[in-house]
């Protein structure tokens, strides 16, 4: 961070709406970044979690603004905003990383064939357990993944189960019981 501070910029909480690539003078092939700062969510008093379950990305507030770069790194989740870009201009123009890497740039998409669906399951630890570091638990069928999180200091953690999509439990209204039943 200390040596490269003023050429390394992250951003957080913002969609990136698309990608387009010049030639500069000062710097050869740029890349110009579309971009606009997601929404305040004021429950979490935080940028970029205001995100809409059925969307490609997240509601969005304030003007438009771009950057430009000379090397960027896509971490931009699911909506893939800058893998699509990189692929399109590599159709359309041939441009992008075959000019630059010598061999053409493609998005590979996967269907999701391991679905799984979660239940938060608020808990607090047994007395003398950690309550620093994150707990997991698996079935050895795959049946059940549990992650434990801590959620404060006091001992309190944010569990997360994980089930199939077609597990029985998964489904809406489920017994609690029942569901404790699998757990012990």
């Amino acid at each position: 961070r200390s040596q490269h501070s003023g050429a390394i910029s992250v951003e957080y909480g913002v969609e990136c709406s698309g990608v387009s690539w010049e030639d500069s003078a000062a710097s050869g092939d740029v890349a110009r970044l579309h971009l606009q700062r997601c929404a305040l969510q004021p429950s979490q008093g935080i940028r970029g979690s205001d995100i809409a379950p059925d969307s490609e990305g997240c509601n969005v507030d304030g003007a438009p603004f771009e950057e430009v770069a000379d090397f960027l790194v896509g971490a931009d989740g699911a909506a893939r905003n800058v893998a699509d870009a990189v692929e399109r201009a590599e159709r359309a123009e041939g441009r992008g990383l075959a000019r630059l890497v010598g061999r053409s740039f493609r998005v590979t998409r996967y269907t999701d064939d391991n679905v799984r669906i979660y239940k938060t399951v608020p808990m607090k630890l047994p007395e003398g357990w950690r309550g620093d570091i994150n707990y997991s638990a698996r079935t050895k069928d795959g049946r059940v993944n549990f992650d434990a999180l801590p959620a404060d200091g006091d001992g309190n953690y944010c569990g997360v189960l994980l089930l199939r999509e077609s597990d029985p439990l998964a489904q809406a209204d489920t017994s609690p019981e029942e569901l404790r039943a699998l757990l012990d």
